[in-house]
């Protein structure tokens, strides 16, 4: 492997709101784009490091929102890294990925970026919820 690190295919879906889509079937047709792009399949992939936002909240499934939305699309037996950053968070996904890839970890990893921020919050839940920070 040489020091090299290369993009082999991006995928993406239409922005826009997409109430009738899933999280899950947004983020499968964003793979299989990228996957086709790429020449490859599913299959090849190694890991996956998963970016949001807001999307564990939303779905109420905050420490596992990529391996909830993976799972669905056949990618559940694969090492998952959850990054969370913000409006940054694709971009540091990105970052993750190169520093294991040049850590020759792996050869084939999926940076996947995912967010509908138009879900209604899980029952129960309001912006009562949250907690203001409180300094002193």
């Amino acid at each position: 492997m040489s020091d090299k690190i290369y993009i082999a295919g991006v995928g993406m879906t239409q922005f826009g709101r997409h109430p009738e889509t899933g999280i899950s079937d947004l983020l499968n047709t964003a793979v299989l784009r990228a996957a086709d792009d790429a020449g490859c399949t599913k299959s090849a992939i190694e890991a996956v490091f998963h970016s949001s936002a807001t999307q564990g909240i939303l779905q109420g499934q905050s420490m596992v929102a990529g391996q909830v939305a993976l799972s669905k699309i056949g990618l559940s037996h694969l090492p998952v890294f959850n990054i969370e950053n913000a409006c940054a968070s694709s971009s540091s996904s990105f970052h993750l990925a190169v520093q294991a890839l040049k850590a020759r970890a792996q050869d084939v990893v999926l940076v996947a970026g995912v967010e509908k921020m138009n879900c209604s919050a899980p029952q129960g839940w309001s912006t009562g919820n949250v907690s203001p920070a409180v300094s002193t």
